[in-house]
C-alpha cells in the first residue's frame, strides 16, 4: 500500500493518492477487514519498501548487503535495507525518498515544494515537455498527441528519444539531473553497496539512467559514489510480489 503504513498494526496512517469520504486516508485499519474476508492474517507493508525487499532478496540486489531502492512512477518512493534488513523507522515511514527536498519548484501532490518528487513524477515529465513545446519548440511529441498534452506520457517521451527528438531528450536529461540530485544526498547519508532505480519512468533505460548517473556522480562526494553504483530493477512490476512474499518468510521465521 503506497504511503505511511503502520505495518504492525495494518493501519494505513496517511495515503494522499487515496480517498475516503472525499479526504486522503488517514488511520484507516485496511488490514482487519481483509483478515476478516479471508480468515488468513495479514501482512502489510509500503509499496516501495516492499519492492525494495523484492529487489534485494531476489533481484538487482541479492549479492549486496546495503541497498536504497527508488521507484519513479506517479510518485517517488523508496525503499532502505540495512546490513540485510529492510529499514522502515521509528513508525513505518523510512524511506520517503521523494520528499527530499532538492530544490526550488512546483509543489507535487503531497510532497513539499521542491521535493524531488515534485521534480520527478510522472506529471512533472510531461509538464516539462509540453511546456517546451508551448514555448515555439519543435518536437516530434505534438504530432504523437495530436497536441492533447493530456495524453501525453513518459512512454511517449522516451519513445520520441529514441528517434532522436531534441526536446523530449533534453526534458529526459532534465528529470534525470533533479532525480541525481536526490540520489546523491541519499548516498551521502546512507553509503550504500548499490541503487536500484525502478517504476514506470525506469523503463526508459539509459535514456533516464545516464542523466542520473551523471548528476549523482557530479553532486555526491567521491569516494561514496564510487562504491554505489545505479543499476536498473530486474523484477519490474513483479519486484512487490516477491517483497511480499519475503515479508511472509521473514513472519514464518520469527
Amino acid at each position: 500500500m503506497p504511503g505511511h503504513i503502520d505495518d504492525k498494526n495494518g493501519v494505513v496512517l496517511w495515503a494522499p493518492n487515496f480517498y475516503e469520504g472525499g479526504k486522503p486516508y488517514r488511520n484507516v485499519r485496511l488490514g482487519d477487514p481483509i483478515t476478516q474476508q479471508m480468515d488468513l492474517p495479514v501482512l502489510m507493508g509500503n509499496d516501495a519498501n516492499v519492492a525494495a525487499l523484492g529487489e534485494f532478496r531476489f533481484g538487482a540486489g541479492r549479492k549486496v548487503r546495503t541497498m536504497v531502492m527508488v521507484t519513479l512512477g506517479t510518485g517517488i518512493g523508496g525503499g532502505l535495507i540495512l546490513d540485510g534488513k529492510l529499514w522502515t523507522g521509528a513508525t513505518g515511514g523510512a524511506g520517503e525518498i521523494g520528499h527530499i527536498i532538492i530544490a526550488a519548484g512546483l509543489r507535487g501532490g503531497a510532497a513539499a515544494f521542491g521535493s524531488l518528487e515534485s521534480m520527478g513524477q510522472i506529471a512533472a515529465i510531461t509538464e516539462r515537455a509540453a511546456r517546451k513545446i508551448c514555448e515555439g519548440r519543435k518536437s516530434l511529441l505534438a504530432e504523437k498527441v495530436d497536441y492533447d498534452w493530456h495524453l501525453l506520457t513518459p512512454k511517449d517521451i522516451a519513445d520520441a528519444a529514441l528517434e532522436g527528438d531534441a526536446l523530449s531528450l533534453e526534458t529526459l536529461e532534465e528529470t534525470g539531473y533533479y532525480v541525481g540530485l536526490g540520489i546523491a544526498s541519499i548516498v551521502n547519508l546512507i553509503n550504500p553497496e548499490m541503487v536500484v532505480i525502478g517504476g514506470g519512468v525506469a523503463q526508459a533505460g539509459d535514456l533516464i539512467l545516464e542523466p542520473i548517473r551523471r548528476s549523482a556522480r557530479a553532486n555526491a562526494i567521491k569516494t561514496l559514489i564510487d562504491v554505489s553504483p545505479i543499476v536498473p530493477a530486474e523484477l519490474g512490476d513483479d519486484a512487490g510480489i516477491f517483497g511480499g512474499a519475503s515479508l511472509v518468510l521473514d513472519a514464518l521465521e520469527d
